[in-house]
Formats: structure tokens, C-alpha cells, sequence
């Protein structure tokens, strides 16, 4: 793996501050109250650095920010699939409550930002993106019934009750 020189590290260091600082205010503020002046004044860059980063401006800085936290968000939410799968029936439901509220608190801004702006962010698409997560519950469900531990039932629709209730 080739190794980063100075200057591309303080350039990888700039736009994730750019995007830090825009989820931040984007999330407290709302998208259309926060001007480019405003974001990149808190970042601490030249107003100019945010079109190098993100030629669309504001826009494609938004789309970014969603796919990018979005992609670390299902990234955290599988992490713990295998030993989820692995406890007994109630102690997996509670640590899986408690595995979903950790991510969500981490990513708080994200979430507030994917509820204020869900029109502009195009959510439904989002929003599929993270029922991808359903896939893997009603796997386990199934399992879970070929080995006696609960009866047959519709398992998709267990599993959107219960994503719905978390």
C-alpha cells in the first residue's frame, strides 16, 4: 500500500472536517439555514476548499455526508451479527436493542439530520439501504424455529414489528 504524503493527509484531514462540521450544523441548524460561508468558517477552511472537495457544492457535500456515515452505520449495525446469532432467544433481542441504541447514539447527528431534511436526502433511498439490515433478521428467526426455539410464523413480518419497535 502506497503511503500518503503530507499534504494528502492534511487534504484528507480538511474534507472530513468539512463534512464533520456540515452533519454537525446541517443536523442543528437545518441544511437551507447553513450557508457556505457559515460551514466553512467553522471548519476553519476557505470558503473556496468546499467546491475543490465537492465540485457540486453544498448539495453533493450533503450526498456525501449520507452515503459515507449511512456505509459506517450498516457497518456497525453487522458487526455483531454472528454473536448475536450465537445467545439464547431473549438475551439475543436485548443485546441487539441495546447493540442498535449504541450505533444510533453514535450517530445521532445522522439520524437527526435523515428526520429534518428527509425530503432533500431523498430518505426512502436511505431508508432501503438500512431495511437491507431486515435480511438478516428473519434468517435468524427461521433458524431459530428449524431448532424448536420458537414457532413457525411469518418471519418477515416479525422482523419489520420488531425493527419498527426499535
Amino acid at each position: 500500500m502506497e503511503r500518503m504524503t503530507k499534504r494528502q493527509e492534511q487534504a484528507q484531514e480538511s474534507r472530513k472536517r468539512l463534512m464533520d462540521t456540515a452533519l454537525s450544523l446541517f443536523a442543528l441548524r437545518g441544511y437551507a439555514a447553513t450557508s457556505v460561508h457559515t460551514l466553512c468558517q467553522s471548519a476553519g477552511v476557505a470558503d473556496s476548499l468546499l467546491y475543490h472537495y465537492f465540485p457540486g457544492g453544498k448539495g453533493e457535500l450533503m450526498d456525501a455526508i449520507a452515503r459515507e456515515n449511512l456505509r459506517q452505520v450498516m457497518l456497525e449495525l453487522s458487526e455483531q451479527n454472528e454473536l448475536l446469532d450465537a445467545l439464547p432467544l431473549e438475551e439475543m433481542l436485548e443485546a441487539l436493542y441495546q447493540h442498535i441504541q449504541r450505533v444510533v447514539m453514535r450517530h445521532e447527528d445522522l439520524f437527526r439530520l435523515m428526520i429534518r431534511e428527509r425530503e432533500l436526502l431523498q430518505c426512502d433511498r436511505l431508508l432501503r439501504l438500512l431495511s437491507s439490515r431486515q435480511q438478516w433478521f428473519p434468517e435468524v428467526l427461521r433458524r431459530r424455529a428449524q431448532r424448536g426455539e420458537i414457532c413457525e410464523m411469518d418471519f418477515e413480518s416479525a422482523s419489520e414489528t420488531l425493527n419498527s419497535l426499535m
